[in-house]
């Protein structure tokens, strides 16, 4: 099951939450018996638990508090659609996402190939590497009918 954009906004919320609070290490989707906790982190030997968006089950966040050395559990809900940081974490995300792809290629690459990588839709490319050309990140040279990216660094 893939999951939503929201959801993956609220991880990365998570994981900064985290780091913040001086976690060491930081992992994701964890198995604790039966239940799966979405972020977990590391402090001191011990083990603060964050669930991100709706419950899969009515009383998880009792069941996660009840488990061994979790010192610290937080729900992170989902924001109103409304909210204008939900989009500003999710427009961060997709930039980055497409960046750090575009930094692992050898060469320039065209926007249906970032979206057919990245598994996002053709228009959504086209819009990030819009966004990402106006803030001058990326490189985008034509080349017939075709837009070929590249990051800057590799001019």
């Amino acid at each position: 099951m893939s999951e939503s954009m929201a959801h993956i906004g609220l991880k990365q919320e998570a994981r900064q939450l985290l780091v913040n609070m001086g976690c060491i290490e930081i992992k994701e989707e964890v198995r604790f018996g039966n239940l799966i906790i979405d972020i977990i982190g590391y402090k001191n030997n011990k083990i603060i638990a964050i669930e991100c968006g709706n419950l899969s089950l009515k009383n998880k966040i009792e069941k996660i508090k009840e488990i061994p050395d979790i010192i610290k559990v937080l729900h992170l809900k989902h924001k109103s659609p409304e909210d204008p940081n939900l989009k500003i974490s999710i427009d961060k995300y997709t930039k980055t996402k497409i960046l750090n792809f575009l930094n692992s290629q050898k060469d320039t690459i065209n926007i249906r190939n970032i979206a057919k990588s990245l598994k996002i839709a053709y228009p959504t490319a086209q819009k990030y590497v819009a966004l990402l050309e106006a803030e001058k990140k990326i490189n985008v040279r034509k080349y017939g009918n075709m837009k070929l990216i590249e990051p800057l660094d590799k001019k």
